[in-house]
């Protein structure tokens, strides 16, 4: 699903499109683009906000296993709060209670891992987790050529051109190494660093960054990642013929007998949509070629007579028909009628969905009120007169020990903190040896800039008073 081109910049985009996200770029061109772009985020802020009106206590509904094994949340869907003008800060602790928040430190990292390394017998990314590295700091450090403990001082630098330096590159490598093992080609990947993190790549940087990692960063991903193999065995099966057969008959239908990016090309002609990434349809020759191929490959009567009831448009039921496989989570979850994403993407993602399920079950059994679930964070109530740093131990402990169960000896590690309303920004905040809420140091921080403001008034009006005695 890669092509060759290079991304170029245009004034607009290439072909008409009613998707706002396709039009972010260009709400500089005039008010009316920027005001439409908005206005499906505004709809949602609205419609959350809704929600909440005359409701004093929040009890959301869960849906435990979607197909992919992670959940969904509604009425209202805190697992989607937006993010603009701290609606997150809007819930509190009942009274007498703070919230104690815990979530896994890059935990589909993690389980990525586990099942690279329980199916090849070995993982650079387990043994970067295992060796107390961070995977996004270590991912970029390779793409530029430092080595991880030269790159991790860029983050302590006194300069702050190398800080920023850091954080951007460590951002960068964290939509990479989110997005390329999920499935995505160099275009999607494009698409999930800028739309997710507000990375911009060309075409040709995703390219490269996704060849760098799966053969030079994580060369296990090399083979997770295998498309062309997967699909062709896939595709064989389905029809009733070898491999090698599919593999010769496909390979004819492109320029010099090339077979790199053919699956995703193949695919979108027999779903119905014989359009490459950019909209740009494919030649009729090529599309005539695929379904031909399709009939004289094919010796499945029921198949057969699926392809000829959609000869020449495609459906998404025939894809479904010629691709959908199973796939096994190691947790023992089945998942069927997947794609190539799907089946790259629930092995771990499924992972991880299941052991945080896992953890949740423990820490209600242990006594602890869970109020609120958002993929890798657990959101709890606890006394405010309790001992938080125990508390906080005691849950890491509990959600580390349920996710290893399904994680194999790949450790698991959890960021916790303790706050006075839901925020994104709350960190772990130590009086001594001893956790306290995270808003104490944003007061703390406030008085001190109080104090500083103050004084510098001070010096002002006393510099003022002194030359102005000096006038007599």
């Amino acid at each position: 699903e890669e092509d060759d081109e290079d991304d170029e910049e245009d004034d607009l985009p290439d072909s008409m499109s009613l998707s706002r996200a396709k039009w972010k770029d260009y709400t500089n061109l005039d008010s009316f683009i920027a005001t439409w772009v908005n206005l499906e985020q505004t709809a949602k802020i609205m419609g959350f906000v809704s929600e909440l009106e005359g409701c004093h206590v929040v009890h959301p509904t869960y849906t435990l296993f979607l197909r992919n094994g992670r959940t969904s949340c509604s009425s209202p869907n805190i697992q989607q709060v937006p993010r603009q003008y701290g609606l997150r800060s809007v819930f509190v602790p009942s009274e007498g209670h703070l919230f104690l928040a815990c979530d896994y430190s890059f935990i589909e990292l993690c389980t990525l891992a586990a099942v690279c390394e329980c199916r090849y017998g070995r993982s650079t990314l387990a043994q970067v987790i295992r060796e107390g590295r961070d995977p996004h700091a270590y991912t970029a450090a390779m793409f530029d050529g430092l080595t991880f403990t030269e790159f991790e001082k860029l983050k302590k630098s006194n300069k702050e051109e190398e800080r920023t330096r850091y954080a951007e590159k460590r951002q960068r490598a964290k939509a990479i190494n989110f997005g390329i093992p999920g499935g995505q080609g160099a275009a999607s990947l494009q698409e999930y660093a800028k739309s997710a993190y507000g990375v911009h790549l060309t075409l040709q940087e995703a390219k490269n960054f996704r060849e760098r990692v799966i053969h030079e960063v994580y060369p296990e991903l090399s083979t997770y990642l295998f498309e062309d193999k997967r699909f062709m065995q896939t595709l064989a099966f389905r029809l009733g013929c070898t491999t090698k057969q599919c593999w010769d008959a496909f390979r004819t239908l492109t320029a010099e007998g090339r077979t790199s990016g053919i699956s995703g090309a193949v695919k979108h002609v027999i779903r119905g949509h014989p359009y490459d990434i950019h909209g740009d349809p494919y030649p009729n020759e090529f599309v005539e070629g695929v379904w031909a191929c399709l009939r004289s490959l094919c010796s499945n009567r029921d198949v057969l007579q699926l392809i000829m009831g959609n000869f020449g448009e495609g459906s998404e039921d025939l894809e479904e028909k010629l691709f959908g496989g199973d796939v096994t989570t190691m947790s023992g979850r089945l998942r069927g009628g997947v794609g190539f994403t799907q089946a790259c993407n629930t092995p771990f993602s499924g992972l991880a969905a299941d052991g945080a399920k896992l953890a949740i079950w423990d820490l209600v059994c242990a006594g602890y009120r869970v109020v609120a679930f958002v993929h890798d964070e657990v959101l709890l109530e606890v006394p405010e007169d309790c001992d938080l740093t125990r508390e906080a131990a005691i849950v890491d402990k509990i959600m580390c020990d349920a996710m290893e169960q399904v994680c194999g000896t790949v450790p698991i590690k959890c960021k916790y903190s303790v706050s006075q309303t839901w925020t994104r920004e709350a960190q772990p905040i130590w009086d001594g040896d001893n956790l306290v809420p995270w808003e104490l140091r944003r007061m703390k921080e406030e008085g001190e800039k109080g104090e500083k403001k103050e004084k510098k008034e001070s010096e002002v009006i006393a510099e003022g008073m002194m030359r102005f005695l000096d006038g007599y």
